[in-house]
């Protein structure tokens, strides 16, 4: 084995054969200023040129405005176009529709805010990633890691879907570590804002997961990995 070899490397490399083989021409990145899409933006920007990708911060009502600046800043240090598309309207309008029809047909069922949590997580991916990555003739990314995965941690047709999850075998601490040396090897510490490292990971899917005032993912990453 080459010792110079580190397993970024070998993630990088699979990531762009298998870009290569599917003949992946453009690529639609979820960006939440978290740690998984920012290291996943990283990831795609440091194998394909910036007019092949695009980042969109889809925030809700809970989405704070730490994280908000993460993602704008990122995707101007890596030169990627960015957009912005508030799902809140969207959201409530599932919400609404859904309870006035439960309601209309007296069945004693309404939108839990548990089940809001994941009609956000579906809005995103299923409606806006999948329409955006239509519009380019391209694809989204899947930006779960392998400790959510291993529990669960995730919302069918929502954050759990994409093209390719690639960092789907990374345990939580193993993406904080090569998203630190992506940024140290490849774009010399200038790409990912030091606030990606120090916020608590979270979904922002509702007050209780504010990590501004250090709320977040129910985990305790170093118990899970």
């Amino acid at each position: 084995a080459n010792e110079d070899v580190s397993a970024l490397d070998v993630l990088r490399f699979a990531l762009k054969e298998i870009c290569a083989r599917w003949h992946i021409e453009h690529v639609t990145i979820g960006l939440s200023g978290g740690i998984d899409s920012a290291f996943n933006l990283m990831l795609y920007r440091s194998i394909f040129d910036s007019d092949r990708l695009l980042a969109v911060n889809m925030p809700s009502a809970y989405n704070s405005g730490s994280t908000k600046q993460i993602a704008r800043e990122l995707a101007q240090a890596l030169d990627v176009p960015y957009l912005t598309i508030l799902i809140q309207a969207s959201a409530e309008y599932t919400r609404q529709q859904l309870d006035e029809v439960l309601a209309a047909h007296h069945t004693g069922k309404s939108v839990s805010d548990f089940v809001f949590e994941n009609i956000q997580a579906r809005d995103r991916s299923a409606r806006v990633l999948a329409a955006l990555s239509a519009i380019h003739r391209g694809v989204f990314t899947c930006n779960a890691n392998k400790t959510e995965m291993t529990v669960g941690y995730g919302t069918m047709y929502g954050d759990i879907s994409g093209f390719l999850c690639a960092i789907g075998d990374l345990w939580k601490h193993e993406v904080y570590a090569m998203a630190e040396e992506l940024n140290r090897r490849e774009y010399q510490e200038h790409a990912l804002p030091p606030a990606a490292l120090s916020l608590p990971p979270s979904a922002e899917l509702s007050p209780a997961q504010n990590p501004e005032q250090g709320q977040g993912d129910p985990l305790y990453y170093p118990y899970h990995d």
